[in-house]
């Protein structure tokens, strides 16, 4: 049997928990490669101060706002691949995929313009000292670039793990990761040849192992025997683009809400005070570990239900979602239970210049958050995990509905009303934060089990 077929019949009819994990630990294992050198840039950053910690989180709410919303037009990629790949149309999914570049490429340049000219008045909005305004404003132009960049690394990452062969991703990301981690000392502390350029340094390590890793995996969707992108399948049909877009905007929406709570809640939070974006920066560098872990069993989940849907398998596709749950909600509530026991120690490891005078005061209110918001992750892995069948089915509105609860309706107000109006600052903002993963983990579980998802976007 042809492999390609040998791997689509093991997606449509294998074991559900060994090809789920099949699938998801090379993704995971990227994950936590990613994740490994951002706490490694966070120990880096630790050495120059509360300042140099913040500027990446600072920057990410911006900047992911404008693309949020090509990104979830990329979206569209799992829902049109994976069910073409399911009923064998490769012909089909190869010229999705050549499409979605397309409408990536069209949108994220002339946003990348856009994010440019905002950048200058976020350090005013924000209200910030002239040290975490100087730190930001390093730190965010280079991020953009590479963000800009990033976007058709994320599309060639994608097209291999719908594809079903999701090792392809890991072995590129691999070397790239370690690149950006050798060099981070290097360009910030100005080790050997290279001049001490600090929160820039890290901005310029990142850029350049993303142009590398973006380069290598859009070559490789063009040369992989599997994929074989061919320059006939970006011949223009305007039918698949708007199908593209119909299917994508939603998605594309929830992001820009999703990334516009974000922004909105970074400026509650540093009305509590700069020691509290320090603080959020700690905990999500931390939770991270859980939190691509969570992303990769998504991906991994939502490629079988698409095939599974592709291959009108509706039983085997809730099978694969319920079980999914299970497994990715069991792993999130221990690893933040750890994660929450021993939260001091380490984050003293990352936060360790002793003469920053913000220092006990962020790693106090990072503990804080550790056993409040940390130990709600559960319910959010809960919300992520059960929008995968309506990602892979097409049926993108419903994840729109649950970023919107989850983040205007309930994150950005309660962290608000809790932290600055009723006066219990940081401490009110990592509870609002927690009822809000909690309400929308609930409430998205809740719509997977009413079947609404059940839907094919392919004739």
């Amino acid at each position: 049997m042809d492999p390609a077929e040998k791997r689509r019949q093991e997606i449509l009819y294998g074991p559900v928990v060994r090809t789920l994990m099949k699938l998801a630990v090379p993704t995971v294992v990227s994950n936590l490669l990613s994740t490994a050198y951002n706490l490694l840039d966070t120990f880096w950053l630790g050495g120059l101060g509360s300042s140099a910690l913040s500027a990446p989180m600072m920057s990410w709410p911006i900047i992911s706002l404008i693309f949020s919303f090509v990104f979830g037009l990329s979206g569209a990629a799992i829902a049109l691949i994976s069910q073409n790949r399911g009923a064998g149309k490769d012909e089909d999914a190869r010229k999705s995929l050549a499409h979605i570049i397309i409408v990536v490429i069209l949108i994220g340049a002339p946003l990348a313009i856009v994010v440019y000219i905002m950048l200058g008045w976020i350090p005013r909005l924000l209200k910030l000292t002239p040290e975490f305004a100087e730190s930001f404003m390093n730190y965010a132009p280079i991020a953009l670039v590479g963000q800009t960049i990033m976007g058709l690394a994320m599309i060639g990452g994608m097209a291999f793990r719908v594809w079903g062969y999701p090792e392809v991703a890991l072995y590129v990301r691999v070397p790239f990761v370690l690149l950006n981690a050798v060099l981070d000392p290097f360009l910030i502390y100005g080790w050997g040849p290279f001049p001490r350029l600090e929160v820039k340094g890290a901005a310029i390590a990142t850029l350049i192992a993303e142009v590398l890793e973006a380069s290598t995996l859009i070559a490789l969707i063009f040369l992989h025997p599997r994929i074989r992108l061919r320059p006939k399948h970006f011949k223009v049909d305007i039918s698949l683009i708007r199908r593209i877009i119909y299917i994508g905007s939603p998605l594309g929406f929830s992001r820009m809400i999703t990334t516009s709570g974000f922004f909105v809640l970074l400026i509650v939070i540093s009305r509590v005070g700069e020691y509290m974006i320090t603080a959020w920066s700690l905990v999500n560098r931390v939770m991270d570990i859980f939190t691509w872990m969570t992303f990769a069993f998504n991906m991994a989940s939502a490629t079988m239900i698409g095939q599974a849907i592709g291959n009108n398998d509706f039983i085997r596709a809730k099978e694969i979602a319920r079980k999914t749950a299970l497994i990715v909600v069991g792993i999130r509530f221990l690893g933040s239970l750890a994660v929450a026991i021993f939260a001091r120690p380490i984050l003293e490891i990352f936060h360790r210049n002793p003469e920053d005078p913000l220092r006990d005061l962020v790693i106090s209110t990072s503990v804080t958050g550790m056993w409040t918001f940390g130990m709600s992750a559960a319910f959010f892995a809960l919300s992520i995990v059960s929008l995968a069948p309506f990602r892979a089915s097409g049926k993108t509105q419903y994840d729109m509905l649950i970023s919107m609860v989850r983040l205007w309706g309930l994150r950005v107000p309660l962290s608000y009303v809790l932290g600055i109006l009723l006066g219990y600052g940081s401490l009110g903002v990592w509870v609002g934060m927690a009822l809000s993963n909690l309400i929308a983990g609930l409430l998205a579980y809740a719509l997977m089990e009413k079947d609404l998802w059940i839907h094919r976007v392919i004739e």
